[in-house]
């Protein structure tokens, strides 16, 4: 079918079903599954039997078939999929470069489990179990402040896996104390690999005046800007100042050690109930928040909206947490590049392969079927480009219009190629655009 958006003609894809687009589930948790807990179809997943009733004639077919099989006459595991209009995209690139087709981001089951005479009706999103787990994981760490060291070797976390580590000697000595500055670790699986023994030393070794710091915690919570820390933590003596590197590290400090101690204080408070059998009813109180974030540099002055989701004891007052939907681990080109480039430089995880009663065909990644779909794609697109390119700009303004050296002008090259790489993937294939924010 051809649709007309604007000046450019479109064609449609064709049809999938159920079984074709529905997410992996994991063991731990699907989130595909009717929400209703006194439906039948709750907690469970689509069964294909149901693909077949499609099209002309589907619900007598259907119905036919319930009378010799209960299941189902009762629509157990039956959904029915639409598509989402308000995810409307538009593929202009690789296999739809001469032929742009047009798709929906995203799709919409709705439950048909049959309570008495009518239906569920219960409908919810398709969302990607994986994303999930990925996102909780890095809530739990706090975008992994509370890590931990780890090994060199396979990356297992000493915190995940304490038994499987063990002491093997000291490195350095305090010329003060004469104590150890840190303490060598190995992990027994690994043994040796390179990267399985490493040292782990204090954090923060040469910034523990601990007046200082109680200084910096009772200006952050109250809400006083960095230059204003940096007058405080002036030398009185000497007006040597601290560098903004060194306040920064101790305000991340501050976070590691608050945030590991009130992880330690839960644990314990909830091994004491345990031990005594209490059992504590919680009413928390949600809420949405947006934080307007100010511009980065003088030449981009534009506002980044930053979506929290807030939640308090409702009894205490206590805040539990301040959640941002916003990943600073996550290096955009990085990530772009490992999601969408294989070792060839050649393009991966763009399109599924399908097949229905008459063709072969293939047709884009939906967002939960994509490896980025954890983030604001459009958003995450946006700043790959621009970080390659504004690195495109800046080093050959460096060098104020002398010829570039080889070396320089091979690396500005490819941060081109990748941000044309990058606005192929997100604009061309995926047609995301991102949003204009506030000026």
């Amino acid at each position: 079918m051809i649709k007309t958006r604007g000046n450019l003609q479109v064609r449609t894809l064709p049809k999938l079903t159920v079984s074709q687009l529905y997410p992996e589930e994991r063991k731990e948790i699907n989130l595909n599954t009717c929400g209703d807990p006194d439906c039948g179809n709750f907690g469970v997943s689509p069964d294909p039997v149901f693909d077949q009733f499609v099209g002309r004639g589907a619900e007598a077919r259907r119905q036919a078939a319930g009378r010799t099989d209960p299941k189902i006459a009762a629509g157990f595991g039956f959904y029915t999929m639409s598509s989402v209009k308000d995810e409307e995209r538009i593929s202009k690139a690789l296999n739809f470069h001469n032929a742009p087709a047009i798709w929906s981001d995203g799709r919409r089951l709705v439950c048909r489990h049959h309570q008495g005479a009518s239906a569920c009706k219960v409908g919810f999103a398709l969302l990607s179990n994986h994303h999930f787990l990925d996102e909780l994981e890095r809530l739990r760490d706090n975008d992994g402040v509370l890590d931990g060291p780890r090994c060199g070797a396979c990356g297992r976390r000493y915190l995940a896996a304490p038994d499987e580590f063990a002491l093997n000697g000291t490195n350095g000595k305090d010329p003060k104390t004469k104590r150890p500055l840190g303490i060598r670790v190995i992990h027994k699986p690994c043994k040796g690999r390179r990267g399985s023994r490493f040292t782990v030393s204090k954090d923060h070794q040469g910034q523990r005046d601990r007046e200082d710091n109680i200084k910096n915690l009772k200006m952050l919570v109250n809400g006083a800007s960095i230059n204003s820390i940096q007058r405080v933590l002036t030398c009185p003596r000497t007006g040597e100042r601290a560098g903004m590197s060194r306040i920064y590290d101790r305000i991340f400090w501050l976070e590691r050690t608050l945030l590991a101690f009130e992880r330690a204080q839960l644990g314990k408070w909830r091994k004491d109930l345990e031990r005594r059998g209490v059992l504590r009813h919680t009413r928390i109180a949600h809420d949405d928040i947006v934080l307007g974030i100010n511009w980065e540099t003088s030449a981009d002055r534009r506002i980044t909206a930053l979506n929290c989701s807030a939640s308090t004891d409702i009894q205490s007052g206590y805040v539990f947490r301040l959640d941002v939907d916003f990943d600073p681990r996550v290096d955009p080109v990085e990530a772009f590049k490992d999601a969408y480039l294989d070792e060839n430089r050649r393009p991966k995880n763009l399109f599924g392969q399908y097949r229905n009663a008459t063709q072969s065909f293939v047709a884009p990644l939906l967002h939960y079927q994509r490896p980025t779909g954890r983030f604001d794609e459009a958003a995450f697109f946006g700043a790959c480009q621009s970080s390659l390119r504004l690195f495109a700009v800046q080093t050959a303004d460096a060098f104020d219009g002398a010829p570039l050296p080889s070396d320089v002008q091979q690396a500005v090259a490819e941060a081109r190629w990748f941000a044309d790489a990058a606005e192929l993937v997100g604009e061309e294939w995926f047609g995301l655009s991102e949003h204009p924010r506030d000026s």
